[in-house]
């Protein structure tokens, strides 16, 4: 959209250029606008088919403008649906940091409802940004697909190689979907850690009432605990391929939010658990390790 500088005229032209595109598109199909638009919406002020109240600033000429154009199409202005803090709202600084404001709009045909959490490729995306309800329920998958299989898993007529490998390629598989994108907590370490266990007291019959101990458990089926060094291998691998290649994946792990942290304890880093799983001091000493394949490759063999 043309600046601020531009006259109404060249605006016009522009939102002409977009109605033609729009008449191209077929009715059962749902249209979504983005851009940089150079406008100022503000807050609602009663529009609530059109935009929702956590807009950012005084609306301008152009945000009536482009109020106008949504109420045209049945348009929804999704940014400001959210109700994030003002600091997290603007979509462009000026030069010196002198005013910032929300200008860049995604507009979609359907209303967005704000939800909690949602489905994405079979993992649960929370609001919050934090992988425990997606562990929890990874583990609960698993344990009910041990037990519509635990005639095989228990069976005395099965060697326990076997037993062992069909828990791998069967369970492991469901618990462990998506592990490589999971910021992981101690509580959510020691969850993994225990559904590991779980499994092999299962196989085992052995109950927690047997008193017998962790190390004994796996000292019967020949076992040690693998499901973290697994989990932290496949992590290593994705970071290794994003921190290689220039994309999209590794803009947003770049990426910096301006603002200020909330007060209290830092929240756990995705990125911070790695380095120190590698055993880097800094995001830089991480990237040079991950910049020579062979080396990283042979690193995570051995680690």
């Amino acid at each position: 959209m043309p600046t601020s500088n531009s006259n109404d005229s060249q605006v016009e032209e522009v939102y002409e250029q977009i109605e033609k595109a729009i008449d191209t598109i077929k009715g059962e199909e749902n249209l979504i606008i983005m851009g940089d638009w150079n406008a100022i919406v503000g807050e609602g002020k009663g529009e609530r088919n059109i935009m929702g109240k956590y807009g950012l600033g005084k609306r301008n000429d152009r945000g009536d403008r482009l109020v106008e154009f949504c109420a045209k199409h049945d348009l929804i202005i999704t940014n400001t649906c959210f109700d994030y803090h003002p600091r997290r709202r603007y979509t462009w600084k000026m030069p010196g940091d002198v005013g910032r404001y929300q200008i860049d709009f995604i507009m979609d045909g359907e209303n967005i409802e704000q939800v909690e959490d949602f489905m994405y490729l079979g993992s649960t995306i929370s609001s919050d940004g934090r992988c425990k309800k997606e562990i929890i329920k990874r583990i609960y998958q698993a344990k009910v697909a041990f037990n519509k299989k635990r005639n095989i898993f228990t069976s005395k007529s099965i060697d326990l190689n076997i037993k062992k490998n069909l828990l791998k390629t069967y369970i492991w598989s469901i618990m462990l979907y998506g592990c490589e994108t999971w910021t992981i907590a101690g509580e959510e370490m020691r969850r993994i850690e225990a559904s590991e266990m779980w499994c092999y007291r299962r196989m085992q019959k052995i109950s927690w009432t047997d008193r017998i101990t962790n190390e004994e458990v796996l000292e019967k089926v020949s076992k040690r605990k693998s499901m973290w060094k697994s989990i932290q291998k496949r992590r290593n691998e994705l970071i290794g391929h994003i921190l290689r290649y220039d994309g999209l994946l590794l803009l947003i792990l770049e990426g910096v939010i301006d603002g200020k942290n909330h007060r209290g304890r830092p929240r756990l880093q995705y990125i911070s658990q790695i380095m120190e799983d590698q055993g880097c001091n800094s995001y830089q000493e991480l990237k040079r390790k991950a910049s020579d394949r062979e080396a990283w490759k042979l690193l995570q063999t051995n680690h």
